[in-house]
């Protein structure tokens, strides 16, 4: 009985070293897919922001604040 365990180890090892190759391939395919999309999305939101922006203007006119810079915390940096 010890011996079907062995050889079970052994063919769950030969099985992961085959899959690991494509273990890989699907990982760098997620952080591209990713990075794709989160570029994206921030597309879309200048986008949405920029609408935002013109309906402000349209709305109230010349009250209309410009865009202000995000407080440096805010951006990622610490300070």
């Amino acid at each position: 009985m010890a011996a079907y365990a062995v050889i079970a180890v052994e063919a769950a090892a030969q099985l992961v070293t085959l899959l690991a190759p494509l273990l890989v391939v699907a990982l760098v395919a997620a952080v591209i897919a990713s990075a794709w999309a989160d570029g994206g999305m921030r597309g879309a939101e200048a986008q949405v922001d920029a609408q935002a922006g013109e309906w402000a203007r349209y709305v109230f006119g010349a009250e209309a604040a410009a865009p202000r810079p995000l407080p440096v915390a805010s951006q990622g940096e610490h300070g």
